[in-house]
């Protein structure tokens, strides 16, 4: 007689865990001084404030503010336009969630010579 074999099934469950960064994105990623550029992001814990950071061309790292507020689904979004004042270069933008203390993806944002602009 041959033995019955009985096979274990183990089922995985993948949750986003403390480890897994929030995204951002900035569309467009380049333009010109007077471009609006818009920034979203998700991931982000719902309903709580996030603090969001930049690495100005120059190298100095500043905290933009306001803070704002992850929406209930934990998504975010603003708009930032250029102006003839904003430096000419390449940014570094990352937003760190206030609650877990996760830092999301770091994404950049270029700004070229405006036309009018000195």
């Amino acid at each position: 007689m041959g033995k019955n074999l009985q096979s274990n099934v183990i089922t995985e469950t993948v949750t986003l865990g403390p480890g897994c960064a929030p995204l951002i994105t900035i569309t467009p990623s380049a333009g010109s001084q007077g471009t609006t550029f818009r920034t979203n992001g998700s991931g982000f814990t719902p309903n709580r404030t996030v603090t969001r950071h930049l690495l100005k061309p120059n190298g100095q790292e500043i905290i933009l503010t306001p803070a704002i507020s992850a929406d209930s689904n934990g998504n975010i979004s603003w708009d930032f336009t250029s102006t003839c004042a904003t430096p000419v270069g390449t940014s570094q933008l990352w937003v760190v969630d206030d609650t877990t203390g996760i830092s999301s993806n770091t994404v950049t944002q270029t700004v070229t010579q405006g036309s009018g602009c000195p």
